[in-house]
């Protein structure tokens, strides 16, 4: 017999950064598509960066605005597949 289990982890990119760049769980950290059609924009964002006003959807720019020293890595969906 079969067995299927669906596993839902919307915030799997930051826990693997923070795995792999431990630093970063201190500061605030957004997940870019940077190939987005008008700039590179926020997929995903830290409780710290979500606490200072930035958004998922939110044009990068427009969150380095508002949080200086925003720590930006861009989404790589090979790497939250092997670390999975």
């Amino acid at each position: 017999m079969k067995r299927v289990m669906c596993v839902y982890l919307p915030g799997w990119p930051l826990q693997r950064l923070g795995h792999e760049e431990p630093a970063l769980r201190q500061r605030p950290v957004v997940v870019v598509d940077a190939r987005a059609a008008r700039g590179p924009r926020v997929v995903l964002a830290s409780r710290l960066a979500l606490q200072r006003g930035v958004r998922p959807g939110m044009p990068l720019a427009e969150a380095q605005a508002l949080v200086p020293g925003l720590a930006v890595r861009e989404h790589d969906a090979e790497a939250d597949r092997r670390g999975l």
